[in-house]
C-alpha cells in the first residue's frame, strides 16, 4: 500500500509501465525488510531460520541486481536521446560501462595501494574487500538517517505553527516562480531553435524524420502562456542552440542532443509546475485554517493563492483554485464538519505532540547507536524485548516500530535529494 501511494504521488503521467514496476519492486523490497527484521528476534527453530535466511538472501540479491544493473540501465535508456531501441540501449550500456569501468579502476588502484603499504595477505585482502562492499551502503544510510532523525521532528513541530508554515510556503513559491521563469526562457529558446531548423531540413534530409519526432514531443507554447515567441525578451543562448546554429551542416548527433534536451526540458517543466501547484494548494488550505481560527486575520497568501501557474495558464485551473480558496466552510455532512474541525483546531496540537514523540524516539535511537559497543547492554529496546519475549506480539511491535521510524526518516531525507531523480 505504501509503495502504491508513493508511485501514484511521485510518478509523472505517461511514465512507462516497466519503470513503474521496477521502481515499485525496488521500494517494496526495501520496505519489506521492516517486516522481516522482527522475525529475527523470535524464530528459534532451525527450519524457520532457514526460511528466514532464504528470504533475506532473496531480498538482498534482488535489491543488488536492481540497484547496480537494472535501474541504471533503465535510467540511461529512457534518458538517452537516441531514437531507436537498439541505439538507446547501446547508449545506456555504454555510459554505465564507462562509469563502472572508472570506478573499478579507482577501486583496484586503491586496493593495490593498501595491499602494498599494509602488507596484507590473501585472507586479509578478502576481508578488506568485504568491508569495503558495505562501506557505501552503511555510510549513505547513516547520512540519510542522521538528517531524517533531526528533520522529521522539526518538520512536525513547524507544522504546528501555521503562520510559520504559511511564510515558508510563500518563500518556496517565490523560489519556484523563479525556476518557472528560467524554464520558460529555455522553452522559448528551444522553440526558436526548432523554427530555425525547420526550413533547413527539407523532406529529403536524412535527419528530417528525427526532427519531426523531436517537434512532436515538444511542449506547445500556448500551454505555457506564450502566444508570440517574438514578444519574449532576448536571452542568452543555451549551449545546444549555439552549437547547432554554429554547425555548417546538421548531423544525426545534433538530433540526438536536441532530443535529449527536449526530453529533459519536458520533465523539468512538468516537475516545476507540479511543485507550484502543490505549494499553492498547501498555501490555500493553510490560509483557510488560519481564517477559520482567526476570522479577522489578514490573509498572507491571498493574492498568491489566486494566481495560476505561470507555466500552465488554464481557465479550468483558475476556476478550481478559486473554488478551493472560497470554500472555507465545510460541507453539510456530519463527518465532513468533524474532519474540518479536527484539521482546524486539533491538527496543530497533534503535530506538536507528534514532534515531541519523534524527538524522544530520535534520542533513543541515537543513544542505542552510541552504546552499541558498550560491554553493558544499555539499550532500552533490548531491555523491552528481553522482558516481553514471552509475548510474541509485544516483541514484534517493540522491534517493528523503531525500524519503521528509521525507515521513514531515511526515506524522508532520500526524497529531498534531487540527485536521485529518475527522469
Amino acid at each position: 500500500g505504501i509503495t502504491v501511494r508513493l508511485i501514484l504521488h511521485y510518478s509523472r503521467p505517461g511514465t512507462p509501465i516497466i519503470v513503474l514496476l521496477t521502481v515499485g519492486l525496488s521500494w517494496a523490497l526495501t520496505y519489506s525488510t521492516c517486516l522481516v527484521v522482527p522475525l529475527d528476534l523470535l524464530l528459534d527453530d532451525d527450519i524457520d531460520k532457514h526460511s528466514l535466511e532464504v528470504a533475506w538472501n532473496g531480498i538482498y540479491w534482488a535489491s543488488f541486481v536492481l540497484t547496480w544493473f537494472l535501474i541504471p540501465i533503465l535510467q540511461g535508456y529512457y534518458d538517452a536521446g537516441e531514437f531507436t531501441f537498439q541505439s538507446r540501449l547501446k547508449s545506456s550500456v555504454r555510459s554505465n560501462l564507462i562509469f563502472y569501468g572508472v570506478c573499478c579502476a579507482l577501486f583496484v588502484g586503491f586496493v593495490i595501494y593498501v595491499t602494498v603499504t599494509k602488507g596484507m595477505a590473501g585472507r586479509d585482502i578478502l576481508g578488506f574487500l568485504m568491508c569495503l562492499s558495505n562501506v557505501w551502503g552503511l555510510t549513505f544510510a547513516i547520512l540519510l538517517l542522521g538528517y531524517g532523525l533531526v528533520e522529521v521532528p522539526r518538520r512536525f513541530w513547524h507544522k504546528g505553527n501555521r503562520l510559520l508554515m504559511l511564510s515558508s510556503l510563500q518563500y518556496q513559491a517565490s523560489q519556484i516562480h523563479e525556476e518557472m521563469e528560467q524554464c520558460k526562457d529555455d522553452l522559448v529558446q528551444t522553440l526558436r531553435l526548432l523554427d530555425y531548423l525547420d526550413p533547413k531540413l527539407d523532406r529529403r534530409h536524412p535527419c528530417r524524420k528525427y526532427f519531426d519526432i523531436v517537434r512532436d514531443n515538444m511542449p506547445v507554447e500556448e500551454d505555457f502562456g506564450i502566444e508570440d515567441l517574438n514578444s519574449v525578451r532576448p536571452i542568452d543562448q543555451l549551449g545546444i542552440v549555439s552549437e547547432i546554429k554554429a554547425a555548417k551542416e546538421i548531423h544525426m548527433q545534433h538530433m540526438i542532443r536536441l532530443n535529449y534536451h527536449v526530453k529533459h526540458l519536458t520533465y523539468v517543466l512538468w516537475l516545476v509546475d507540479a511543485q507550484w501547484k502543490d505549494t499553492i494548494d498547501q498555501a490555500i488550505k493553510t490560509e483557510q485554517y488560519l481564517i477559520e481560527r482567526r476570522p479577522t486575520s489578514e490573509p498572507l497568501m491571498l493574492e498568491l493563492s489566486r494566481t495560476s501557474s505561470p507555466l500552465t495558464h488554464s481557465s479550468t485551473d483558475d476556476d478550481e483554485r478559486e473554488a478551493k480558496l472560497t470554500s472555507t466552510a465545510p460541507a453539510d455532512t456530519f463527518w465532513a464538519k468533524l474532519r474540518w474541525r479536527t484539521k482546524v483546531h486539533i491538527s496543530p496540537y497533534f503535530n506538536r505532540s507528534s514532534a515531541i514523540i519523534f524527538t524522544l524516539s530520535s534520542c533513543l535511537i541515537v543513544w542505542c547507536e552510541l552504546t552499541l559497543l558498550s560491554p553493558t547492554d544499555l539499550s532500552p529496546f533490548s531491555y523491552l524485548v528481553d522482558s516481553l519475549r514471552p509475548s510474541v506480539s509485544a516483541v514484534e511491535w517493540i522491534a517493528l516500530l523503531p525500524v519503521i521510524y528509521m525507515f521513514v526518516c531515511a526515506s524522508f531525507a532520500l526524497f529531498l535529494f534531487d540527485y536521485f531523480d529518475f527522469t
